[in-house]
């Protein structure tokens, strides 16, 4: 396959991002083409035919596979090489060649033409980058707060919450402390999900059994675990949810509260609320995951200047703030180990955290820049 300024699509993607740039600004940067690419392109008057590309990029030079049901191809051998903003690379034979326009969120699109095995096509085509995420340690989380959603990054110390409890561990794991909430609304207690805004823990607590009617933000001291203050859930406490770990999500990211509502029917909702009120201040809609279907949501976070979303498909999602644009995608079973399912999600300022929603572990890990060295 040969790509000029193409499927570089997913380090372009990551340049825009970082860089606030767009298509056709400042060529002289070069991107990192490293990730698997799934496509689809039209041929002899039908669409929807796929490839696939597994791409690695050394320096400025790219190795990898592609394959391409419709003519047969199965892992033929890449090459290629990026310079700045565009960027080449084919099968061997050079008899495959798709080229086009790489966008700020790791999609792209454009013409190829193939002539292999007797085959002569030509076309439109688009693509997608899932990235994989560089897993630095898996944290063990002690026992009675081992399963749940929660997760939440102080700035020294982890949250985690698990039903009725409430826990701060160190970044190795260890215990530091641990509180007990009793009978605070429901009769089923679930802090299901947490987040830091630089003084309190905030923590929803939401029923997981009928009628799922109401859901409240609580504002915890991180000195002693006690209820500062608290406020309905977005949009105004009242909208009924699923209920159990997907109902809601929290976020902050520095400046602004987020909560994700996960409705039994309709459009799944990021809100921006007042901490003082839960006044809603706006709203944007949670986008198609990779694949183009709602999102199961399994955990929801801020930080890095984006939005995070985990879709228990075993998928990482990131966000723009602005208006709710899936930016990048990144493999989390790919990263995490065959079985590991995406809940709960915090950034500690250099890292992303991602809970198991199953299993007693945290995740640790680095998010690929994009941008070569």
């Amino acid at each position: 396959m040969h790509l000029s300024r193409g499927l570089g699509l997913c380090a372009l993607a990551a340049i825009l991002s970082l860089w606030g740039c767009s298509p056709g600004g400042d060529t002289s940067r070069t991107f990192d083409a490293t990730g698997a690419w799934s496509g689809t392109y039209a041929a002899a008057g039908s669409s929807g035919h796929t490839f696939t590309a597994q791409v690695v990029q050394n320096g400025t030079s790219l190795s990898g596979t592609i394959s391409i049901p419709l003519i047969g191809m199965s892992g033929a051998a890449l090459s290629g090489a990026v310079d700045g903003d565009s960027i080449q690379f084919g099968d061997i034979a050079r008899t495959i060649s798709f080229s086009g326009t790489a966008q700020a969120d790791d999609t792209a699109s454009g013409t190829y033409s193939i002539s292999y095995g007797g085959a002569a096509l030509s076309g439109a085509w688009s693509g997608t980058c899932v990235r994989t995420l560089f897993l630095v340690k898996t944290v063990s989380i002690p026992g009675g707060v081992g399963s749940g959603v929660g997760l939440a990054w102080d700035g020294s110390r982890m949250w985690v919450s698990a039903t009725q409890q409430l826990a701060a561990l160190s970044a190795d794991g260890a215990l530091l402390a641990s509180y007990s909430y009793n009978d605070l609304q429901f009769p089923y207690h679930d802090f299901q999900s947490l987040a830091f805004d630089g003084s309190s823990v905030w923590a929803v607590e939401d029923g997981e059994q009928p009628p799922y009617t109401q859901a409240v933000l609580f504002a915890l001291s991180p000195s002693d675990g006690s209820i500062v203050s608290s406020i309905p859930a977005p949009p105004d406490g009242t909208a009924t949810n699923v209920g159990g770990d997907i109902g809601l999500g929290l976020g902050w990211d520095g400046s602004t509260l987020w909560c994700l509502r996960n409705p039994q029917s309709g459009t799944q909702t990021i809100y921006r609320i007042a901490r003082a009120t839960g006044a809603v201040q706006g709203s944007i809609p949670v986008p198609a995951n990779s694949y183009g279907s709602a999102m199961m949501v399994g955990g929801f976070g801020a930080g890095d200047g984006y939005l995070w979303v985990s879709d228990r498909l075993g998928y990482v999602e990131c966000l723009r703030p602005s208006d709710g644009h899936l930016l990048r995608r990144f493999d989390f079973s790919t990263s995490a180990g065959s079985g590991a399912t995406p809940a709960g999600i915090a950034w500690d300022g250099s890292h992303l955290w991602v809970r198991d929603l199953y299993a007693a572990s945290l995740y640790c890990f680095t998010v690929p820049a994009g941008v070569m060295p």
